[in-house]
């Protein structure tokens, strides 16, 4: 059983200015706390924001923290665009300052007016989607940012484009913009098209080249990316197969918990592709990915526990995985807990909710429900339902049921 994956990447930026100066090359532009202190009071912004994160981590008193969030308000209020984008990161982040997000918004989108491109898609991003949403200022400010040669800015307008926002949809456009937000640097834009090629969305379907966008996304850190190229890779929808590969991109996935990435390397684990069989490790990926609403991995989990395959057997607890994943009409789930309720296996022997189960599944065009189906017909005698069963059990591909011919 292969775990089946679609993975939206929707590049929905939430809002935040740029990466604000943290790095090495700051740290040793601003050595010390009293450097920072008095760089910041000789009105360079870079130096107040630095006080603000080393206040965030204990390195710094409130009252210079005080001082260097006043002193950014009054360099932005005097048109300093660094500054005015340093003040939005830190109430975006609730660093030393109070988390809040209207006065965030307004800081990056001043200082986007004021030039600075890269704060102009954590601006039109929140004001594309959150609350107090201006679709027209989102898409004037990413334009804007786009324009300036920021990547981000350009792929959330691409979603404005694709999805009708503040417009009807254009995906031409969208498609032109992913482009140039990939081109320069952003990932998300890289991802969404990667999307688009794959899926055949607006575009002709090209599956080698979602594959180079997906690798180029998962190089700049979108785990999502990653997540979508070892699917690729394992699956070999782009060309050969790759499943070593494919584990390795799945284990930073399910690393930085995402859900899909673990799912699938569970299947990867329990079929020994790419990486040595572990039954163990499997189950303990299907447990959590199941516990995260992912229908396929209890569907999995329960078929594992049921039959003991490479673990103890457990039909209580595949009883519950398929309960879940039958609730969610997985036809593979329903037929397999009907097999315990039929059996009274882990669960109360239920025979009318098993049949119920198995017709629903059978109606579904499930072709080991309608096999099943025949059988429980067979022995309860009714013999001309059993047959019509069988009949299109076998039809829809079950060589078993094709051999079956309840006696006149």
């Amino acid at each position: 059983m292969r775990i089946a994956l679609t993975l939206p990447l929707l590049a929905s930026i939430g809002c935040a200015a740029a990466p604000p100066p943290t790095t090495a090359s700051s740290a040793r532009a601003c050595p010390t706390t009293e450097e920072c202190q008095r760089r910041c009071d000789a009105d360079d912004p870079t130096a107040c924001y630095v006080l603000l994160v080393l206040a965030d981590k204990g390195a710094a008193n409130a009252d210079a923290a005080k001082s260097a969030a006043e002193k950014l308000g009054s360099l932005c209020d005097h048109r300093d665009g660094v500054a005015c984008q340093l003040l939005g990161a830190a109430h975006a982040e609730g660093t030393s300052v109070p988390k809040n997000m209207a006065v965030a918004v307004a800081a990056l989108a001043r200082a986007c007016d004021l030039g600075r491109s890269a704060a102009c898609s954590g601006a039109g991003a929140a004001l594309r989607a959150g609350a107090g949403s201006d679709r027209r200022r989102a898409r004037e400010l990413l334009e804007r940012g786009c324009e300036g040669k920021d990547g981000a800015s350009c792929s959330v307008l691409a979603n404005m484009e694709r999805y009708g926002e503040a417009g009807p949809t254009n995906d031409e456009r969208a498609v032109a913009l992913y482009q140039r937000g990939c081109d320069l640097g952003d990932p998300t834009g890289c991802a969404n098209l990667a999307t688009m090629y794959q899926t055949a969305e607006s575009v002709p379907q090209d599956a080698a080249r979602a594959a180079r966008l997906y690798e180029k996304a998962c190089s700049g850190g979108l785990v999502l990316a990653c997540t979508s190229l070892g699917v690729m890779l394992a699956s070999g929808e782009a060309g050969s197969k790759d499943p070593t590969r494919a584990v390795t991109l799945l284990r930073r996935g399910c690393t930085a918990d995402h859900a899909p990435a673990c799912a699938y390397l569970a299947t990867l684990l329990y079929q020994g592709e790419g990486t040595k069989k572990d039954v163990a490790e499997a189950v303990l990926l299907l447990r959590r990915t199941c516990d995260k609403n992912m229908t396929e991995s209890c569907t999995l989990l329960g078929s594992i526990l049921a039959q003991g395959k490479g673990v103890a057997a457990d039909p209580k607890a595949a009883a519950e995985a398929f309960e879940r994943a039958c609730a969610e009409r997985d036809w593979l789930a329903c037929t397999g807990l009907a097999a315990l309720l039929m059996a009274g296996n882990g669960v109360d022997k239920d025979e009318d909710r098993a049949l119920s189960l198995l017709i629903r599944a059978c109606d579904a065009n499930h072709a080991d429900a309608c096999f099943r189906l025949g059988a429980a017909y067979t022995s309860q005698e009714q013999k001309d339902l059993a047959r019509e069963m069988f009949e299109k059990a076998c039809q829809l591909g079950d060589t078993r049921a094709c051999q079956q011919s309840p006696s006149p």
